[in-house]
C-alpha cells in the first residue's frame, strides 16, 4: 500500500523556501554592501563638489547629471529592461531568445541614437541651460557632458544584461557604483590643478572608464547564454517601447522636481535639495539590491507557472528588504541634520528636507519590488501606464508647492509621490497576478 507521510508536502514547503531565502540572502548581501560603496562614493562625491564648489557647483553638477541621465535613457529607448528578461530566460532553454543576437541589437540601436542626442546636447546647451537653470554658467558644463551620454548608455545595457544573467555583483558595480567612484577618482586627480568644470570632466572620464569595465564583464558572461532564437527586431523595439514610455515617466518623477525649482530658484538651491535627494536615494540601495537578484528569480519562476514559490520570494524579498531598510530610514531621520552639515555649512539647512525623502521612502521598503515583479511577468505595459500616472501626479503637485513653498515643496512632492506610485502599484499586482506581500 502506498502511504504518503502528511509532513512530506510542508518539508518540501520549508525546502524550497530556504533554499529560495539563502539565494537572496547571499546575493543581496554582496548587491547591498556594493550599494553601501555606491552610497559612499556618491555621497564622498557630492561632499567633495559641496566643500569645493559650494552649493551651487552641486547644483550646476546635478543639471549636467540630470541632461545626461534622461539623455541615454532615451538612447536606449527601453531595451535595457528587454534585455534583464530575454537575457534570464536565455540562460535556462535552448529555445529562448540569443542573448548575443538581442545585445548586438541593442548596443547598435542605442550607439546611434546616443550620438544624436549627444549631438543634440552640445549645439542646444544654452537653450537648455535658460530652460532649467537660471545660472549661465550651466551652458558650458552642459556642453562638456555631453560626451558622457554614450559611455553613459553603454554602462546601464551591459549593466542590466549583466543583472539577467544573474551575475548580481558584476551588475550593481556597473549601474551603481563605476561611476561615482571612478568620477570621485579623477576629481580628487584634478584637485591640485585649478581646472574650470573639473567635477564634470571628471563625469565624463568616469564614464568612460566605466562602459569599458562593463563591457569587459559582459563579454566574459555573454558566453553562458544558451538561447539560439533570432528575435525580430521590430518584435524586440515593440517590447521595448512600453518600457520605454515607463522610463520617460520614470525620469519625470526623478528629476522634475529638480528642473522646475532650478527654474524658478538659485543653484544654491537645487544644490542643497539635491544633496538631499541623494542621500534619500541611498536608502532605495536597499531595494534595488534585493531587486537586482529577485527580478531574474521572478522572471524564471513566471516562465515556469510555478505561483507558489513566485509568492514564496515575493514574501521572502519584503522580510529582507524591510529587515535591513527600517533601521537605515530610522538612522537617517535621527541624524538628518549631521548628515547634511558633511556637505558643507551651506547644507544645513537641508536637515528638514532629508527627513520628509526618508520617510518617504518606508513606501518604497514594502512595496519597492512591486513594479519590477510587474516587469518580469510580462506586464510592463500595466507597469508602465501606473508609472505615467504617477509622473502627471508628482508634474502637478510639484507645480503646486514648488512655486509657493521651494525647496521644502519639493521634497513634500518626491515624498508624496512615493507613496502614491508604491501604493498603486501593489493594489495591480494584487488585481493582476493575485500575488500579496504576504501569503494568506
Amino acid at each position: 500500500m502506498n502511504s504518503r507521510n502528511p509532513l512530506s508536502g510542508s518539508r518540501q514547503k520549508v525546502r524550497s523556501a530556504t533554499g529560495h531565502f539563502e539565494e537572496l540572502v547571499r546575493a543581496s548581501s554582496a548587491s547591498f554592501l556594493l550599494r553601501i560603496l555606491a552610497a559612499v562614493a556618491g555621497l564622498g562625491l557630492y561632499a567633495y563638489i559641496g566643500r569645493v564648489w559650494g552649493a551651487d557647483g552641486v547644483g550646476i553638477f546635478s543639471q549636467c547629471l540630470m541632461v545626461t541621465t534622461v539623455s541615454a535613457m532615451l538612447a536606449r529607448v527601453g531595451l535595457d529592461n528587454v534585455l534583464i528578461r530575454l537575457v534570464a530566460e536565455s540562460r535556462v532553454a535552448t529555445h529562448s531568445a540569443s542573448a548575443s543576437y538581442v545585445y548586438s541589437f541593442a548596443t547598435e540601436f542605442a550607439l546611434s541614437m546616443g550620438l544624436f542626442f549627444a549631438v543634440a546636447v552640445y549645439l542646444l546647451a544654452h537653450r537648455i541651460a535658460e530652460l532649467v537653470s537660471t545660472d549661465r554658467a550651466l551652458a558650458s558644463a552642459l556642453r562638456i557632458s555631453s560626451v558622457a551620454i554614450i559611455p553613459v548608455t553603454f554602462v546601464y545595457i551591459n549593466g542590466f544584461s549583466l543583472q539577467g544573467a544573474k551575475k548580481v555583483s558584476q551588475s550593481v558595480f556597473c549601474i551603481a557604483v563605476s561611476v561615482p567612484v571612478f568620477t570621485l577618482g579623477f576629481c580628487l586627480l584634478f584637485d591640485r590643478f585649478n581646472i574650470r568644470n573639473a567635477p564634470v570632466i571628471s563625469y565624463v572620464l568616469g564614464a568612460v572608464a566605466a562602459s569599458a569595465v562593463s563591457s569587459y564583464f559582459w563579454a566574459v558572461e555573454r558566453v553562458n547564454c544558451i538561447g539560439t532564437k533570432l528575435v525580430s527586431r521590430s518584435s524586440l523595439l515593440n517590447a521595448a517601447y512600453p518600457l520605454l514610455v515607463m522610463a520617460i515617466a520614470q525620469q519625470s518623477i526623478n528629476w522634475f522636481g529638480l528642473i522646475y525649482l532650478g527654474h524658478v530658484s538659485t543653484s544654491d538651491q537645487v544644490g542643497v535639495f539635491y544633496a538631499a535627494t541623494k542621500v534619500s536615494a541611498a536608502i532605495g540601495f536597499v531595494v534595488i539590491a534585493v531587486n537586482s537578484i529577485a527580478s531574474p528569480k521572478f522572471a524564471e519562476l513566471a516562465a515556469r507557472e510555478d505561483r507558489r514559490q513566485l509568492q514564496e520570494v515575493v514574501t521572502l524579498s519584503l522580510k529582507l528588504a524591510t529587515t535591513v531598510g527600517l533601521p537605515v530610514i530610522a538612522g537617517v531621520v535621527a541624524f538628518s541634520s549631521s548628515i547634511m552639515r558633511l556637505f558643507g555649512n551651506e547644507f544645513s539647512s537641508g536637515g528638514f528636507l532629508l527627513t520628509v525623502l526618508a520617510i518617504g521612502q518606508i513606501a518604497n521598503i514594502f512595496f519597492g519590488q512591486m513594479g519590477v515583479l510587474l516587469i518580469m511577468t510580462a506586464n510592463e505595459s500595466m507597469y508602465g501606464l501606473l508609472i505615467l500616472f504617477s509622473a502627471v501626479f508628482n508634474i502637478l503637485i510639484c507645480l503646486g508647492l514648488i512655486s509657493r513653498y521651494g525647496a521644502t515643496g519639493a521634497v513634500y512632492a518626491a515624498a508624496l509621490t512615493m507613496v502614491f506610485e508604491a501604493c498603486c502599484t501593489y493594489v495591480v499586482v494584487r488585481k493582476k497576478l493575485d500575488l500579496r506581500l504576504m501569503p494568506a
